[in-house]
């Protein structure tokens, strides 16, 4: 979505901390790996992108 908009800078945030480590940790052998490579190649898409872990509290807008 942010791709089709033009964005080339994105902050990706999510209350689910493991999925950020992951992300952030790079590839090994973990039962993730599959969509964790795909998300290091959508990142290459793009200037500039974070993962960051937010609160359920602090993410009320998506709930």
């Amino acid at each position: 979505m942010a791709q089709s908009r033009g964005y080339d800078k994105v902050i990706l945030e999510t209350e689910c901390m493991t999925a950020v480590e992951k992300i952030k940790e790079g590839l090994r052998s973990t039962p993730t790996m599959t969509i964790i490579r795909k998300i290091k190649m959508m990142q290459q898409q793009f200037a500039d992108i974070k993962f960051q872990f937010v609160h359920r509290e602090g993410n009320m807008v998506i709930d």
